[in-house]
C-alpha cells in the first residue's frame, strides 16, 4: 500500500499533515479523539457498517450508495494488505466516514424542487432559435437529460425512498453533464468585427517587410500562430485579410434573422471564433526592436558578414591581396589550409527546419553557409596593407623598411602586419552592391557547368588511367620472367655468364650492363605500382588534387626511358643506347646478348609508357578546370549546395514570402492585396541584399543630394507608411534606422539560421529545470508522450552543452555544435518543455500527494500542531469525500462535432483506483477549468477532456482540488507565523515589556530580528527603539 512519503517540493512550505475523522455514532471516545488510526480502529470502523452495508443502505440512493461501498471496499483491501501502514489506515478510516456522511435520503419535497428547476430546460426541447434550427446542448448528452428528468418527473408519486434518492441523484448528474453548447450573440459577433476591423486600421502603420513576432497568450487561439514568427507585418496581414470572408458571410447570415439574438449554430461560431482569433493574432504581432541606428551600426552590420559576403562575391580581390602579401612575406596557414585552398568555412549542413520552428517554413533540412575566413599568420618580413576606412584600396602591399618608406603612397593608410601576428584577409575586402550583382547568378552545380565537364573528363581520364596500369600489369607479369630470370641466356642458350668469364673484358662490359639493365627494370616495376596505388587513393577534397599521381606519372616515364636504353624493340629494330654500346663491346656476338630479355623488357615499357600518357591526360584536365582556387569553391558550391542568389535565401525556412505556408501553391499576393497607400501590383516587397547594400552605400556615402533625389529606394520601402516624402531624405536617425533594418533582414536571411536570441547559459538553464518537470511527471502514465518527447530533448541538449563545452572558441549562436545554433537548441528545449508543463498544469496534483496529505495533517493535529476547528475538520473531511469519490476521466472524453470516433482517443490510464480498488497514487488530479487536448502515446495520439462544467467526471476532479486547496489554506494559515511589530517577547501585544525586552537584549548584545524589534524604521534594533514603544504606550494610555 502507499508509503508515508515526502510531500512534493512545491506543496512543502504549505503542506502539513492532519485530518479530522467524522465517526459513526458507535465509536467510542478514545479513538474519536486520535486522528492517526491503526488497523484496530479501521476493522472496528468496519464491522460498525455491518449492519447497515446490508440492510440501510438500500434506503439511499445509487450513485452516493455506491460510492460509500466503494470506500468500504478500499478499506478492506488495506486491511487484508500486510504492506498497509499508519497512514493508509488513516486515509481508509478518513474515506469511509466522509462517503458514510455524505449519504443522503431525499424526500419527495427534494426532488419536486430539483424537477421545477429544471423545468425551462426540459421545456427548450433542445432549441435555442426554432428559425435556425441551433440547440442549446450536445445531443447525446440531452437525451440522457430527458430520459433522467421524466422518470423524476413519473415516480414524484412514490414512497419508496431509495427510488426517490435514486431520481434525484440520477437527474442531479445527468443536469451537470449537460454541458451548453457555445453560443454567440449578436453583440459579440459585432464586438468582433469591430476588434478586427480596428486591428486592420494598422495597415498603414508598419512597412510591409517590417518583420516582428506573433507571441504571447493569443487567449486560447490556434498555437500553430504561437511562434516567435519572424515574418512580415505584410505577409502576416494579407493571410489573416484575405480569409476573412466567410466571416463577414456568416455574419451577414446571422443578422438577417431579425428575432434571433443569439445562435450555436456551429457554421457561425466557427466564424465568430475566427474573427476574434484573427483580431488577437493582428493585435499580438509585435514589430522587431530596432534600435535607433547610425553609420557606425551600419558598417558594424556589415563587417559581421563580411567574410561569408566576400567568399560569395569577392574572392577575386582576396586572392590578389593574398598573392600580393604573399610575394612579400612567408606566410602560414590555418591547418589543411593552403595558398590554393584558403579559406575557411563554417556551414550549417542539413539541419532539419523542425529546429526553427520561428519561421515559416516547409518540412526539410537547410544548409547555409554561416561564415568564412581566410585567416594567414606572417611568419616572414613585416609588410603594410594600403587601407582606406580600414578596407585595402587596392594599392600595392610594401615590405616594411626600404620598400615601404620609398613607396608609400601620401595621404593613404597603412596597416602593418607584423610577424608573428594572424589576421583574417576578408577583413580588408570592400564588398558592394556591385560586386553582388556581378555574381548574384553564378552557378557552380548546374550540371552543364565548367565543373560537371570537368567532372566528367577527370572521371574518363582517371578510368582509362586504371585500364592502362590493368594492361601494363598483365603485360608485365606476362613478360617478368623472360625479362629478369632470362637475362643470362644468350643465343642457342648460352649461360652467358660462363661464356663471359673467359674473357675479362667483355666479363666487365656484362656485369655492368646486366647490373643496370636489372636495376632499371626493378625501378620500372616500382614506378608502376606507385601509379597504380595512387590512382586508387581518394583525394579527400577536388581542391587537393592528387600530386602523388602526377608525380608518379612522371617518374614511370623516367623508367621508362631508362629501361629502353638497356632494351631492343624487336618489331621496329630499334635499338637502346645502353643496349648498342653493350652489344658493341661484345662484337655483336649473340652468345653474349640476352636478346629475348631484352626484347621482352623493351614490350613492358610501351604498355607502360600507355600508363605515364594516361596520367598525363589526367593532369591535363585538372589543369584545364581554371586553377586549383577555382576548383576548391566550386567544390564548396557543389558539396553544400550553396548558392550566390540574393533574394529570398533559403525561403523553404526563412524568407519572408507569403505563398510558402497557409498559401503554399498559391499565386503570390500583390500589395494590392494588402491595400498600400500607393497601390502598387508589384509583388510584396521581400528584402534583397543586392539593393541593401546600394541603399547601405548611399547613405555611408554620405552625399545629400543623391540621398534627396527620388531615386532613393527608401521611399520606395517605405511607400505604406508614407514615412518619408520624395525629396525629404536628409540622412536622418529615423532614415538609418531603415537602412540598418533592412540591410540585417537581407543578410540574415542570406547567412543566418535564426535570429540569434538565446545563449549556450540560457540551454544549461533550461536544461536544469528539464530535469527537474521531468522528475515531477515521470511517474504518471498520462504524461508519457510530452514526457518522452522532452526527455528526448534533453538528451540532444546536454549532447549539445558538451559539443559546445568542446568548441574552443564558441561563440554564441555563430558557433554551430552538431549543426545547430544555441538560440535553436533552447527554442526547441523550450518547446518540449512548455509542452509538458502545460499537461503538469492541468494535472497539478497527483492522487498520491492528497491522500499523503491527509495523513500527515491527522497526525499533526494529534501532535498539536495544528488546531481541529471547525474549518479544517470540514477541509479534512471533503478533502476525504472527494478523493474516495473522484470518477475516472475516461467518462469526460469526447470528440468534436465534425471528428470521428476514431480521430480521438476513448480512455486514458489515469484512474485513482483500480477495477478491484486498489490506488493508483501517481495517477493525477485534473485540474484545468476549460477543455484539454492532451497528447497520449496511443496510435490515435490525442484524448479530449470535457471542462468541469460539462461533464459530471471532470467536475469530481475540480471538487477535489478545491476541496484540497481549501485544506492547504486551512493548513498554511494555521501554520504561517504571524509577526507583530514591536511585540518582541511573543506575546501578542506591544506594551512596556517588549521595551524592557529590547534594552536587555541591547545590554548583552542579543540579536532581535529587525521585523519584529525595528520599531522606528530606522534598519537597527536599539534603545531608539524601546523608547519608541514606551512612547506608543504612554499615547495609547
Amino acid at each position: 500500500m502507499l508509503r508515508r512519503r515526502i510531500l512534493a517540493s512545491a506543496m512543502a512550505s504549505v503542506m502539513a499533515i492532519g485530518s479530522v475523522a467524522v465517526v459513526a455514532s458507535a465509536e467510542d471516545t478514545a479513538a474519536a479523539t486520535k486522528q492517526m488510526k491503526t488497523k484496530a480502529d479501521l476493522e472496528a470502523l468496519v464491522k460498525s457498517y455491518d449492519s447497515f452495508r446490508a440492510k440501510e443502505i438500500n434506503d439511499y440512493g445509487s450513485i452516493s450508495g455506491e460510492k460509500f461501498l466503494d470506500a468500504l471496499e478500499y478499506a478492506d483491501n488495506v486491511i487484508d494488505d500486510s504492506t498497509s501502514t499508519v497512514d493508509d489506515y488513516t486515509v481508509a478510516y478518513q474515506m469511509v466516514t466522509a462517503t458514510y456522511n455524505a449519504l443522503k435520503i431525499y424526500t419527495t419535497e427534494e426532488l419536486a424542487t430539483l424537477v421545477k428547476a429544471n423545468k425551462s430546460k426540459y421545456e427548450s426541447n433542445n432549441i435555442l432559435n426554432d428559425e435556425l434550427n441551433d440547440n442549446l446542448y450536445d445531443g447525446e448528452k440531452w437525451t440522457k437529460f430527458v430520459s433522467e428528468y421524466e422518470t423524476a418527473e413519473d415516480v414524484l408519486d412514490s414512497k419508496d425512498s431509495r427510488i426517490i434518492s435514486d431520481a434525484y441523484e440520477n437527474l442531479t448528474e445527468a443536469a451537470a453533464n449537460l454541458g451548453g453548447l457555445t453560443i454567440v450573440t449578436k453583440a459579440q459577433f459585432r464586438t468582433a468585427l469591430k476588434n478586427y476591423e480596428t486591428q486592420k486600421q494598422n495597415i498603414y502603420m508598419y512597412d510591409t517587410w517590417r518583420r516582428g513576432t506573433v507571441s504571447g497568450d493569443l487567449g486560447g487561439v490556434d498555437d500553430s500562430w504561437k511562434y516567435a514568427v519572424n515574418t512580415s507585418y505584410g505577409a502576416l496581414y494579407s493571410v489573416i485579410t484575405n480569409d476573412e470572408s466567410d466571416f463577414y458571410t456568416m455574419y451577414d447570415e446571422f443578422d438577417s434573422y431579425k428575432n434571433v439574438s443569439k445562435t450555436s449554430k456551429e457554421d457561425i461560431v466557427k466564424a465568430y471564433k475566427k474573427a476574434s482569433s484573427y483580431a488577437t493574432i493582428l493585435g499580438a504581432w509585435t514589430p522587431d526592436d530596432t534600435a535607433r541606428a547610425s553609420k557606425a551600426t551600419v558598417k558594424s552590420l556589415i563587417d559581421k558578414y563580411r567574410g561569408a559576403l566576400v567568399f560569395n562575391y569577392d574572392r577575386e580581390d582576396a586572392y590578389e591581396l593574398l598573392d600580393q602579401i604573399a610575394a612579400k612575406t612567408n606566410l602560414v596557414y590555418e591547418k589543411d589550409r593552403s595558398a590554393d585552398d584558403p579559406w575557411s568555412l563554417e556551414v550549417a549542413e542539413n539541419v532539419s527546419v523542425d529546429n526553427y520552428s520561428d519561421q515559416w517554413h516547409d518540412s526539410g533540412t537547410v544548409t547555409k553557409l554561416t561564415d568564412a575566413h581566410i585567416n594567414v599568420k606572417n611568419d616572414g618580413d613585416a609588410v603594410y596593407i594600403p587601407t582606406k576606412d580600414n578596407l585595402w584600396t587596392g594599392d600595392r602591399i610594401l615590405k616594411a623598411g626600404d620598400d615601404y618608406k620609398t613607396n608609400k603612397i601620401s595621404g593613404v593608410s597603412y596597416k602593418l602586419f607584423s610577424k608573428g601576428s594572424t589576421i583574417d584577409l576578408t577583413d580588408y575586402i570592400n564588398v558592394n552592391a556591385a560586386d553582388v550583382n556581378a555574381h548574384k547568378f553564378d552557378a557552380y552545380a548546374a550540371p552543364e557547368d565548367a565543373l560537371a565537364v570537368y567532372d566528367a573528363d577527370k572521371a574518363t581520364a582517371g578510368d582509362k588511367a586504371r585500364a592502362a596500369v590493368a594492361t601494363a600489369n598483365k603485360t608485365l607479369a606476362d613478360n617478368k620472367a623472360v625479362a629478369v630470370d632470362g637475362v643470362t641466356t644468350g643465343a642457342d642458350k648460352v649461360n652467358i655468364d660462363t661464356e663471359a668469364a673467359k674473357d675479362k673484358k667483355v666479363d666487365e662490359a656484362w656485369k655492368e650492363f646486366k647490373k643496370n639493365y636489372l636495376a632499371a627494370f626493378a625501378n620500372l616495376e616500382a614506378k608502376l605500382a606507385a601509379v597504380d596505388n595512387a590512382l586508387n587513393t581518394p583525394a579527400t577534397t577536388r581542391a587537393s588534387a592528387n600530386d602523388a599521381l602526377y608525380e608518379a606519372g612522371e617518374a614511370l616515364q623516367a623508367a621508362v626511358d631508362k629501361v629502353r636504353e638497356y632494351s631492343f624493340d624487336g618489331v621496329n629494330n630499334v635499338k637502346g643506347a645502353k643496349f648498342e654500346e653493350y652489344a658493341n663491346n661484345v662484337n655483336w656476338d649473340g652468345k653474349y646478348i640476352p636478346w629475348d630479355a631484352v626484347k621482352a623488357a623493351y614490350v613492358v615499357t610501351n604498355d607502360a609508357e600507355k600508363v605515364a600518357n594516361a596520367v598525363r591526360e589526367v593532369k591535363r584536365v585538372d589543369a584545364d578546370a581554371a586553377n586549383r582556387r577555382a576548383v576548391f569553391v566550386e567544390d564548396a558550391y557543389n558539396k553544400y549546395g550553396l548558392s550566390n542568389a540574393t533574394s529570398n535565401e533559403g525561403t523553404d525556412s526563412y524568407g519572408d514570402m507569403i505563398n510558402e505556408w497557409i498559401f503554399k501553391d498559391a499565386k503570390q499576393l500583390t500589395t494590392d492585396d494588402i491595400r498600400t497607400t500607393k497601390g502598387r501590383t508589384e509583388t510584396i516587397k521581400h528584402v534583397d541584399l543586392a539593393k541593401a547594400l546600394e541603399l547601405a552605400e548611399l547613405y555611408i556615402e554620405g552625399d545629400k543630394t543623391k540621398i534627396a533625389d527620388s531615386a532613393n529606394e527608401i521611399y520606395k520601402l517605405c511607400d505604406t507608411t508614407g514615412e518619408f516624402v520624395a525629396g525629404s531624405a536628409k540622412g536622418s536617425a529615423a532614415e538609418w534606422t531603415v537602412v540598418y533594418r533592412y540591410l540585417s533582414y537581407a543578410l540574415s536571411d542570406k547567412y543566418d539560421l535564426v535570429a540569434a536570441k538565446y545563449t549556450k547559459a540560457q540551454v544549461a538553464e533550461l536544461l536544469e529545470k528539464s530535469y527537474d518537470l521531468a522528475e515531477k511527471t515521470g511517474d504518471a502514465g498520462l504524461f508519457a508522450a510530452h514526457h518522452d518527447t522532452l526527455v528526448d530533448t534533453r538528451k540532444e541538449a546536454s549532447e549539445w552543452i558538451a559539443a559546445a563545452n568542446k568548441e574552443k572558441k564558441y561563440k554564441d549562436n555563430v558557433t554551430y555544435p552538431n549543426g545547430v545554433p544555441a538560440t535553436s537548441m533552447y527554442k526547441k528545449l523550450k518547446d518540449a518543455y512548455d509542452d509538458l508543463e502545460k499537461d503538469y498544469n492541468a494535472f497539478k496534483y497527483s492522487f498520491g500527494e492528497i491522500y499523503v496529505a491527509l495523513s500527515t495533517y491527522a497526525e499533526m493535529i494529534d501532535e498539536g500542531e495544528l488546531v481541529p476547528n471547525d474549518t479544517l475538520k470540514t477541509a479534512m473531511e471533503q478533502t476525504a469525500l472527494k478523493l474516495s469519490a473522484v470518477e475516472s476521466l475516461d467518462d469526460a472524453l469526447y470528440k468534436e462535432s465534425w471528428e470521428a470516433n476514431t480521430a480521438v482517443d476513448w480512455t486514458i490510464d489515469n484512474d485513482a483506483y483500480t477495477s478491484d480498488r486498489f490506488f493508483n497514487d501517481y495517477n493525477r488530479v485534473f485540474t484545468s477549468n476549460d477543455n484539454y487536448t492532451l497528447k497520449t502515446k496511443s496510435k490515435v495520439g490525442v484524448a479530449k477532456i470535457r471542462k468541469p462544467d460539462d461533464s459530471s467526471a471532470a467536475k469530481s476532479h475540480k471538487e477535489l482540488k478545491e476541496a484540497y486547496e481549501a485544506l492547504v489554506a486551512e493548513v498554511t494559515k494555521q501554520t504561517t507565523p504571524t509577526t507583530v511589530l514591536g511585540d518582541v517577547n511573543g506575546d501578542g501585544v506591544v506594551n512596556a515589556l517588549d521595551a524592557a525586552a529590547i534594552l536587555k537584549a541591547v545590554v548583552n548584545n542579543t540579536a532581535i530580528d529587525v521585523a519584529v524589534g525595528d520599531y522606528n524604521a530606522d534598519g537597527a534594533v536599539n534603545a531608539l527603539d524601546a523608547a519608541a514603544i514606551l512612547k506608543f504606550v504612554v499615547s495609547k494610555a
